[in-house]
């Protein structure tokens, strides 16, 4: 689980993977609570199409986007993402460094 603290609340991030759910495809669901809420505030999800394969830091990306789309407003968004591309354990996104030219 990642956490982020934003307009000094904390929040947390979840994510969870299911196979077969969705029209036999699997999904990836994107959960962020408020700190000291048992239920998600906002819950994102990305289906496999069948032309794909399952890859888990893609569900977890566009899972993420849209469960920020759902409750965050666009300045909020992208501070958020700038967040979890620096602190985050559980990368979103390729490092720079990490990427070929």
């Amino acid at each position: 689980m990642e956490k982020f603290n934003l307009n000094n609340k904390t929040y947390h991030v979840k994510w969870e993977y299911c196979d077969e759910l969705f029209d036999n495809k699997p999904a990836t669901y994107c959960y962020i609570y408020e700190d000291g809420l048992s239920n998600p505030i906002s819950v994102g999800s990305a289906w496999v199409s069948k032309n794909d394969a399952f890859n888990k830091k893609i569900g977890r990306k566009i899972s993420f986007t849209r469960a920020l789309v759902n409750y965050f407003n666009k300045q909020e968004r992208t501070e958020i993402w700038y967040l979890a591309t620096t602190e985050f354990k559980t990368k979103l996104i390729d490092d720079a460094k990490n990427k070929k030219k």
